[in-house]
């Protein structure tokens, strides 16, 4: 596989099964990586896990601005270029639709994405895709080790 260009995170990996997440969400951007959100959520409780997360702020809640501005603030949150929901697809994982609309928003090559998924059907779907898998403890890996 060539340099990875972009990092695609599970929206459930970030909140729980790997620390470090949100770390290396900034320190991928810092380094110039493009970097996505995907998730089996739709819309709404893609948005209120964001804001737990503290990865959207109290402006940008749905109820204030409406979901789709709600979304595009997200996105320009400089935390992700790029989010796709299970809307946004036609198969779920394990299948690998999710993570190719990722890159193609991203309008970057699925060889040059690294997926951050530590369940089964993630992992099996970042492969299914062509993509570099993570899933581990995010702690121990610098965002560097990615390029």
């Amino acid at each position: 596989m060539g340099k990875t260009k972009a990092i695609i995170f599970d929206l459930d990996e970030i909140l729980s099964a790997l620390p470090g997440s949100i770390d290396l969400i900034y320190r991928a951007r810092e380094l110039g990586l493009k970097t996505a959100l995907v998730t089996s959520k739709n819309n709404i409780e893609m948005m209120e896990k964001l804001e737990a997360a503290g990865l959207i702020n109290y402006e940008m809640r749905s109820e204030q601005v409406g979901l789709a501005a709600a979304i595009e603030a997200a996105a320009r949150n400089k935390a992700f270029d790029a989010m796709v929901n299970s809307l946004d697809v036609q198969e779920q994982k394990p299948h690998p639709d999710i993570f190719w609309e990722a890159a193609a928003r991203l309008e970057e090559d699925p060889a040059a994405c690294c997926v951050i998924d530590n369940s089964p059907d993630g992992m099996e779907a970042a492969k299914a895709a062509g993509m570099r898998c993570i899933s581990k403890e995010l702690g121990a890996i610098q965002a560097e080790e990615l390029l």
